[in-house]
């Protein structure tokens, strides 16, 4: 590093500046010398200066509660406490006493009760005094010896036993003694004496005792009278009482009397009341006449019976648990049992009350100390009013008996609950009635019983009705498709619908599923061509057709869940905001179809099925390897092919046969002779397709639907077989 060179300094007065701090330093050390009259010492000959003070403390001591602030800050204290101050500072302290205190002044380096002002040129010790704001009290200590009560005017006494109270400083005082039955009061010791009253001056606590003495037996006898309630008998000792009901008798005054008490047979002895008590020995000592009281009672049985009857419909519990009925019945409880009876009133019905051990509306609770008999009534509910409602497609007029109804547009009314209302269709000009759906089927009247609320279409349609040609064929509406938005579950993959575009609303509904034991997806097969066929055909007259594919492999019940969990998919699309379909299902009009192992797939979920809108089974070619269908209740239709090479037509025809007589099925056994080459176990997969027995599929398949699912009566004389290519059987 460079350094810059320093500037020459002129030496005349540099050295006279030296001279002159030599001549002030010399000064200093002789002031410092004189001042400190030569202390410190040492070889060197130096002195040393103490350093200077710059804090001192400011000690407070608290008496009493409350609180001591200071300005400038440092004391903030409800204790006693210490702080520092600079040297000099003048420190002033201000009291504030706590509640039911008061501030009575300062001592120290203070007084008085104003603030207290502090110069801090040393250490100062300040007291704050505080005092309670409570009066002045003394004790009265009261002893008592014997049987008898004390007490004191004014109030604040009143003992039989030792005790003290609180009186306020220099009152007076006044004591007064009360001896128990059989005892004196024989007098005062302590701050009183004498044997009346016993006054004091609070001048100081007060200590004094009130003697009670036993009164001596009276000579002479006493009588002992005994009670007996129950069945039992008591004896004494000494001899006197032997007794088996309510007697006397005499003893000499002071004797002790030994009572003993004995229970009859089916009783137990309860215990003593009176001059004795509990249920071990009685001993009276006879100073006095004297009453005593023996209680017996009977010895339940270990069980008792509550004999519960019901009136009307409804069902009783029991807590703890032995009753639940819906008819009369009767249970047994521990003997001492509290048994609690609910009632629950059957749909349609009310509680109306109890009645014999038990009354009003509310939970029963009976003791069981002895058998019970208990009513419960309940009584029919009137129904309330119920909504028809009428939807009208076309043109004309419904009117219902009784009156309410009278709407050439969809319209509803309410009618008494229970009550069946007649609705009659009048077709406006150009127009025919095609029939009722929903509440009622086919042409004629309607008849609708109002349990519940209930809907009804009423269609008119133009020109003639249905004719087997037309129900042979492509419909009159318009056909369209969607998946976006349908869901699929854990029993169905690739969910597709078929609906009419511009068909009347609401409309009926079918689910779809294909056959084989393999999904669609483990095989690689795309949607079968019945699927486009019966969607098509199904949708262009009128019905809205879900196709689903089973997620799992497996023959018949993977088919069955399917179709059950399309079922709930077309009725969530119903609601679905979005889906084309919302609110124009009509969900009480649904149908189950299926292939092969979907037909018979289509008869399992039939047969577990729990939906009221279930109304029509469409098998084809089912291949049944669980059994038959013996519990089919929902109107079935099954097509068959003669030497179908996956089931024969035996096992066909025994299913059909295990079908209950009174549900309606329908048994059509295909066998063509045409140069058409058909394969028979898909004899039913192409409604719209080019073999002879196309139109007849069609035709039958429309018409079963129409017939059991919309409830189009005109159809049923379509339901009938060609004999040059089918035999056809029917029950109804």
């Amino acid at each position: 590093m460079t350094h810059a060179a320093a500037r020459p300094v002129p030496l005349a007065p540099v050295m006279a500046q030296r001279r002159s701090l030599t001549w002030f330093a010399s000064i200093v050390a002789v002031l410092i010398s004189t001042a400190c009259g030569g202390c410190g010492g040492g070889s060197s000959g130096s002195n040393s200066v103490p350093a200077p003070v710059t804090t001192q403390a400011l000690i407070l001591t608290m008496a009493g509660a409350g609180t001591v602030t200071s300005s400038p800050a440092g004391v903030q204290c409800t204790g006693s406490c210490t702080a520092n101050f600079s040297t000099g500072t003048s420190v002033t302290l201000t009291a504030q006493p706590a509640s039911g205190y008061s501030f009575t002044g300062w001592t120290g380096a203070c007084s008085g009760t104003a603030a207290c002002v502090v110069a801090l040129s040393s250490t100062q010790s300040v007291v704050a005094t505080f005092t309670s704001n409570a009066p002045n009290t003394n004790l009265v200590m009261l002893n008592i010896v014997g049987s008898g009560t004390v007490s004191s005017n004014p109030a604040g006494i009143q003992c039989s036993a030792n005790c003290s109270a609180a009186f306020p400083a220099g009152s007076s005082v006044t004591l007064s003694a009360q001896p128990a039955s059989g005892y004196s009061f024989s007098g005062w010791g302590g701050a009183c004496s004498g044997t009346t009253t016993c006054t004091v001056v609070m001048s100081a606590t007060q200590t004094m005792t009130a003697n009670f003495a036993a009164n001596p037996p009276p000579p002479g006898n006493q009588t002992l009278s005994l009670n007996i309630a129950g069945s039992g008998t008591v004896t004494s000792s000494p001899s006197g009482i032997n007794c088996t009901s309510s007697c006397t008798a005499s003893f000499t005054t002071g004797t002790t009397v030994n009572l003993s008490a004995q229970a009859a047979t089916g009783y137990t002895f309860a215990g003593w009341s009176g001059a004795c008590t509990g249920a071990a020995g009685c001993a009276v000592v006879m100073s006095a006449a004297e009453t005593a009281t023996a209680t017996f009672v009977s010895t339940p049985p270990p069980n008792q019976t509550l004999n519960l009857t019901i009136s009307g419909s409804g069902t009783v519990t029991s807590s703890p648990a032995g009753v639940n009925c819906t008819a009369s019945c009767a249970a047994s409880f521990a003997s001492g049992t509290t048994v609690t009876l609910s009632a629950q009133p059957a749909s349609g019905n009310t509680f109306s009350g109890w009645s014999g051990a038990c009354s009003g509306t509310g939970t029963c609770t009976v003791l069981m100390s002895a058998a019970a008999a208990v009513t419960a009534t309940f009584a029919s509910t009137p129904p309330p009013n119920q909504t028809l409602t009428l939807n009208i497609a076309g043109s004309g007029t419904v009117t219902s008996s009784p009156a309410g109804i009278n709407c050439t547009a969809s319209c509803t009314a309410s009618f008494a609950g229970g009550a069946s209302v007649t609705l009659s269709a009048q077709p406006a000009s150009g127009y025919t009635f095609a029939g009722w759906t929903g509440a009622c089927s086919g042409t004629g009247s309607c008849v609708v019983q109002m349990s519940a609320a209930q809907t009804v279409t009423a269609s008119f349609t133009t020109g003639g009705g249905p004719t087997a040609g037309s129900a042979s064929t492509v419909g009159p509406y318009t056909v369209q498709m969607y998946t976006a938005g349908l869901p699929v579950t854990s029993h169905y993959v690739e969910p597709l619908v078929y609906y009419p575009s511009n068909a009347p609303t609401p409309m009926p509904a079918a689910v779809f599923v294909a056959g084989s034991c393999e999904t669609y997806e483990s095989r690689g097969s795309a949607q079968p061509q019945y699927f486009t066929q019966w969607g098509t055909f199904l949708a262009s007259h009128g019905f809205v057709v879900l196709f689903v594919n089973t997620s799992s492999n497996g023959c018949g019940t993977p088919q069955s869940a399917a179709l059950t969990d399309g079922l709930a998919s077309l009725v969530g699309e119903n609601t679905r905001s979005g889906s084309p379909l919302f609110g124009i299902l009509d969900t009480q009009r649904l149908a189950v179809m299926g292939h092969s192992y979907g037909g018979s797939g289509a008869f399992y979920a039939a047969q577990a099925n729990t939906n009221p809108g279930l109304k029509a089974v469409l098998a084809m070619n089912p291949v049944a390897n669980n059994g038959y269908f013996n519990t089919d209740t929902t109107p079935s239709l099954i097509f068959a092919g003669v030497n179908d090479p996956h089931i024969n037509t035996a096992a066909n025809l025994a299913q059909y046969q295990s079908i209950p007589a009174t549900t309606p099925s329908l048994y059509a056994l295909f066998n063509p002779v045409s140069t058409v080459l058909i394969s028979m176990h898909h004899i039913a997969d192409t409604p719209l397709g080019t073999n002879v027995t196309d139109p007849i599929v069609a035709r039958l398949g429309l018409s079963f639907l129409e017939v059991y699912v919309v409830g189009d009566a005109r159809y049923a004389p379509f339901l009938v077989a060609d004999p040059s290519m089918a035999t056809f059987y029917r029950t109804p």
